[in-house]
């Protein structure tokens, strides 16, 4: 049985998506109001069908005592406020002194009132302050214990006040989907004051996902740069890499057909199409430059050209998707990685193989026509007999 993948050491302590729900009101919203809203996009959410699991640790509301200081009557007893703190904060936390060493060990100094002393909140009645002359005074003269409530641990995100939303997506369903189907939920409800983000491994799919055109892109530029420096043109690159819109075309059809999404194996295979739909412009390009050579037309020499490939171009794609096609029908675990992977190769395959055949002549003859009237010392070549071999 399939299942999502373990959390990776490093970036949480558990898998699946990680959302930050920021408070942008600079203290305009309380706890509550934020626990509220967080609920309610977990509940829209949850209703698309995309989530196995949506939740959130954040609690607003726990049981939490208050204490409150009366500052005047502080004033009154003679008491220095920061000093009163600092005592109750010491006595209570802890407050660090000094390290010292013992037994061939470092050893941190902590002053602290025991564990008796501070283990119910009725123990600050057994607590005294000094006022400015050094007299003691119970604490409880001028503090007082109230029941109120209050988040146990109020997150930051960017400095912002943050509530961590996690989740898991529904089987069948990808993270990519799960991620953007959150995101569109969060925008559709609107929220006032309220920003988003991603953390822990959502964070990095999601940063990588924005690298695949910049990759893709990237891979145009190094086949385009292999095959001038090939062919010594500009031009026939050009025409070669004509073939690689049709790939695309086809291989984003066959995802929305077979209901696949542009997850990271798709995009993979994206790039593998590059060199895959460019080998059928390589052959008739190459081949109809042959022919031009010899002193035919631009047009002749594409029609010829493609007429002669017609037969290597079918062999090779036919054996090429008949190893693709068990990748698009896969089952099991891991199938959808590989359904992705096969859609996308097959489909761009296909396409591109039909299309070229007719693609690539049309736009050989018209590169060709206007290299001759651009460039037109480039098109003075020397014409080989008509009875020179080919390769």
């Amino acid at each position: 049985m399939a299942q999502s993948p373990a959390a990776v050491p490093g970036f949480s302590a558990q898998g699946g998506l990680s959302f930050q729900f920021n408070d942008l009101s600079n203290g305009g919203y309380s706890p509550t109001d934020l626990d509220q809203m967080a609920g309610k996009l977990i509940g829209t959410a949850k209703a698309t069908g995309n989530f196995y699991n949506l939740y959130t640790q954040f609690v607003s509301d726990a049981p939490v005592w208050r204490l409150d200081v009366d500052r005047d009557r502080m004033a009154s007893l003679n008491i220095d406020y920061g000093q009163a703190m600092q005592v109750l904060g010491t006595l209570n936390g802890g407050s660090f002194v000094n390290q010292t060493y013992e037994q061939q060990q470092y050893r941190q100094v902590y002053v602290q009132a025991e564990g008796a002393s501070r283990e119910v909140v009725q123990s600050l009645n057994n607590l005294y302050v000094p006022d400015r002359s050094g007299k003691l005074i119970p604490l409880s003269n001028v503090v007082k214990a109230q029941l109120d409530s209050a988040p146990p641990i109020v997150s930051h995100f960017n400095l912002y006040r943050s509530v961590l939303i996690q989740g898991v997506e529904n089987v069948g369903r990808s993270s990519g989907q799960a991620i953007d189907s959150l995101m569109a939920t969060f925008r559709q409800m609107g929220f006032s004051n309220i920003g988003s983000d991603w953390s822990a491994l959502t964070r990095s799919e999601v940063q990588a996902g924005s690298l695949a055109a910049l990759v893709f892109a990237l891979g145009i530029v190094v086949v385009y740069l292999v095959l001038s420096a090939q062919y010594g043109s500009y031009i026939d690159p050009l025409i070669i890499l004509m073939t690689v819109p049709l790939a695309m075309l086809g291989a984003l059809a066959f995802l929305v057909l077979l209901g696949q999404v542009n997850n990271v194996y798709a995009q993979v295979g994206l790039v593998t199409l590059i060199g895959l739909a460019a080998k059928n412009g390589i052959l008739i390009v190459d081949l109809a430059n042959q022919r031009m050579e010899r002193g035919m037309t631009a047009s002749e020499a594409a029609i010829g050209a493609a007429s002669s490939r017609l037969r290597p171009i079918l062999m090779t794609a036919m054996a090429a998707l008949a190893g693709f096609f068990p990748l698009m029908v896969a089952t099991g675990a891991g199938a959808l990685s590989q359904r992705s992977l096969g859609a996308v190769i097959f489909g761009g395959l296909l396409v591109a193989t039909v299309l070229s055949l007719f693609v690539v002549p049309s736009f050989y003859v018209l590169m060709k026509q206007l290299e001759a009237s651009w460039f037109p010392v480039s098109g003075e070549k020397e014409v080989l007999p008509a009875d020179a071999p080919s390769e």
